[in-house]
């Protein structure tokens, strides 16, 4: 092996190490796989038993609205709700907004839905679903 093959072969290496410490990192990071990544507009989840997914939906709790997992609940059976983060979007300015991520892992086959509110005083009796700000996503989600 020549000097210019044996770097040809030194920089394919160092590429795939790159990338496999890539995804190995974002699955240390999320605690799931990059590509189960499912935002607003992605409510079709399809995951396989044991496999962990993201639901990424924009937040920003200086308003007041949260987002929550509404009634009725996944089938604990289907999906097992793993935890959630809030990471701001690193802006300076005063109401700046981020990300919620709430993680979830695939249990047993079947279907379910995960419905999420977007509400002020989520939960309380003077809970308001409705009006400037209030939203509702609903999830499919299929594990085969």
């Amino acid at each position: 092996m020549n000097l210019r093959s044996a770097r040809v072969a030194g920089l394919v290496l160092l590429a795939v190490a790159v990338a496999v410490a890539g995804y190995f990192g974002a699955r240390a990071l999320w605690g799931t796989d990059p590509e189960h990544v499912y935002g607003a507009r992605d409510t079709a989840v399809e995951v396989s038993p044991g496999e962990t997914f993201t639901i990424e939906v924009d937040a920003n709790p200086t308003t007041g609205f949260k987002w929550i997992v509404d009634r009725p609940a996944p089938a604990r059976r289907v999906v097992e709700a793993l935890g959630e983060d809030y990471e701001g979007d690193g802006s300076d300015r005063v109401g700046a907004g981020g990300t919620l991520r709430l993680r979830f892992q695939a249990k047993d086959a079947g279907s379910t839905e995960i419905k999420l509110l977007h509400c002020m005083r989520c939960g309380t009796p003077s809970a308001e679903p409705e009006g400037d700000g209030a939203e509702s996503l609903t999830f499919h989600v299929t594990v085969r």
